[in-house]
């Protein structure tokens, strides 16, 4: 299957530029992009780059969405000189990805053995990670979750099956975010040398927290519940496709009357059951979905459609159960990605069971119309691509579930009534 391959870390060693990506390490010879950058000519641009390398990550369930290339040598990572390595988390560890191999092109073209390998549990990190940033040197690492900013010494890895005691690294400062839905985080920043975090909020909320003020500050017994200070209590700028009480979640809106079917238990009355699904500047909406979770661009910087509606993603069709409440349900998505994507414009189908989110690609079956005469007769089973589930972000998802919960817990179901909202 196809996979988005987005850049998360850059770094240039020695004569080399190491691009980590969602699903591989690409490699460059920096005399080469300067000569061809330079050099002008109708070939001088990025498209004209050919990486000498290409190296896949190996064993993983699912694309690298997130991660910090390592910038300095650490032995007690037992890393080599020469090596390269990216680290990312997942909801259950904190992992390496590690790569050595001869550099140079002519060791690459003469077939020279790399090993790429992972290490595991390099810290316990409770909660749900969001974002994570690695210092320099691997020592200490920075964790932004819905709930609680941290500081971490990172430990000696796994290389092998876990056996006996084992270093499992240490907490150095943990902050708990307050407020009753939390706030979401969109970014972090860590200097390591410093212990300086620099956490971003989708509320606008910009935290700058110090681990030597917190251990000289806090006492042992509360550490790890301390909460962050604000000198204000509004909220700052927000951003309503990043904070969802900004705008109303786009749920169901109550009706006396069931959804008309334009096919045995489909409708295509999307804007009146849910009139915030297809907003792009709305928390958790269709494009939203499509942009943050899939990866595919469907919305310009700041999340705004196009205004001619060229380009974007839009729920076209639900099954009415879905307008019931009920806990498992289908859509058909159209999507028209922003131009320099690799998805070209074709429809999918989101299922949702249980609180699961998987999305599939149809085949190419022309229009809306063509959809609606096919499940007249059939089921939308015959229309899915044989790939298998797109690899979603996970954790845009896993965060996206854990706000609804708090929101239901807080609110009640996520049924409407828009009349408050105007």
């Amino acid at each position: 299957m196809q996979r988005h391959n987005g850049v998360i870390d850059i770094q240039i060693v020695n004569n080399n530029i190491v691009v980590a990506q969602n699903c591989n390490f690409n490699l460059y010879n920096m005399s080469e992009v300067a000569q061809t950058l330079l050099g002008g000519g109708d070939s001088a641009g990025i498209s004209a780059i050919k990486a000498y390398r290409c190296i896949d990550y190996p064993n993983l369930e699912s694309p690298v969405y997130q991660g910090s290339l390592l910038r300095q040598l650490n032995p007690r990572l037992e890393i080599d000189p020469g090596a390269f390595a990216l680290f990312s988390m997942t909801h259950r560890d904190f992992y390496g990805i590690i790569s050595q191999f001869g550099w140079s092109s002519e060791a690459a073209s003469a077939g020279t053995p790399s090993e790429v390998r992972c290490l595991r549990d390099l810290a316990q990190v409770p909660g749900n990670p969001f974002h994570i940033v690695l210092g320099p040197s691997g020592r200490r690492v920075a964790v932004l979750s819905d709930t609680h900013l941290s500081i971490y010494f990172t430990s000696k890895p796994d290389t092998e099956k876990a056996s006996g005691s084992r270093d499992l690294g240490g907490l150095t400062a943990c902050w708990m975010i307050p407020g009753d839905l939390a706030d979401i985080p969109v970014t972090l920043e860590f200097d390591e040398t410093t212990g300086r975090c620099v956490a971003a909020m989708a509320s606008g909320r910009v935290w700058v927290k110090e681990a030597a003020n917190f251990l000289s500050e806090t006492r042992i017994s509360s550490r790890g519940t301390k909460k962050i200070d604000f000198d204000v209590t509004e909220i700052p700028n927000p951003d309503p496709a990043r904070l969802p009480v900004v705008l109303p979640f786009p749920g169901v809106q109550s009706s006396p009357d069931p959804p008309k079917q334009v096919a045995p238990r489909w409708s295509n009355e999307v804007d009146k059951y849910f009139p915030y699904q297809n907003r792009s500047d709305c928390y958790g909406s269709t494009p939203w979905l499509v942009h943050e979770v899939l990866h595919i661009p469907v919305v310009r910087p700041g999340h705004q459609s196009t205004s001619d509606g060229k380009y974007g993603a839009r729920t076209v069709l639900f099954t009415v159960d879905q307008a019931r409440n009920e806990l498992c349900y289908d859509e058909v998505i159209e999507v028209r990605p922003l131009p320099g994507s690799d998805e070209g414009n074709r429809f999918w189908l989101l299922i949702m069971c249980y609180g699961d989110w998987e999305f599939y690609k149809l085949k190419p079956v022309g229009s809306l119309d063509d959809i609606v005469a096919h499940l007249q007769h059939c089921g939308i089973g015959a229309l899915q691509e044989h790939d298998g589930p797109w690899p979603a972000d996970d954790g845009k998802l896993d965060q996206l579930s854990r706000w609804m919960d708090r929101y239901n817990r807080e609110f009640g179901k996520f049924e409407r009534d828009n009349s408050i909202y105007q």
